[in-house]
């Protein structure tokens, strides 16, 4: 109604799960504080399981600021998107980039998040351009090195 009353355009985004450093609140930063735990060498229950969409921070961060760039001139409402990833494929992903975390992390599959596991993002791309998602293995890399190179530092976030 904003739009067709005054002519301003907006671009609404709704993303799904997103980790990496700043995503340190709430149910769905798990993936993020599991990944901190490893960094530190310490066990950590992710209190889920299941598949959803990771969405590195940084990419949700960029796909924000490309939409309110973009001058859309509509009213419109996308889901961030990307691909589909299991626990156990973050999991995974930590183990192959630590090592030492080897059976540190688990999660608990009899847990689902109550969303589909995954969300289209429909026309998202006309409006800020292709912004291909950083690969969960490289994600959980550059995160994981984020949280080593701050050994005891009192917050997750990457805020000084």
């Amino acid at each position: 109604m904003y739009r067709a009353d005054a002519g301003v355009g907006s671009v609404g985004l709704r993303p799904y799960v997103v980790y990496g450093p700043g995503r340190d609140g709430g149910l769905t930063a798990a993936p993020t504080l599991a990944i901190a735990a490893a960094a530190r060498g310490e066990a950590y229950r992710v209190p889920f399981g299941g598949r959803c969409q990771l969405q590195l921070a940084r990419d949700a961060a960029a796909t924000f600021v490309a939409a309110a760039r973009s001058g859309h001139g509509g009213a419109s409402v996308f889901n961030l998107g990307g691909p589909a990833s299991s626990m156990e494929d973050l999991v995974e992903a930590i183990e192959a980039a630590e090592p030492a975390a080897r059976g540190l992390v688990t999660f608990d599959d009899a847990v689902q998040l109550p969303f589909p596991p995954e969300l289209e993002a429909g026309e998202l791309d006309e409006v800020t351009g292709a912004l291909p998602p950083t690969p969960l293995t490289e994600g959980v890399r550059e995160t994981l090195e984020h949280y080593r190179s701050r050994p005891g530092s009192d917050s997750l976030s990457s805020r000084p």
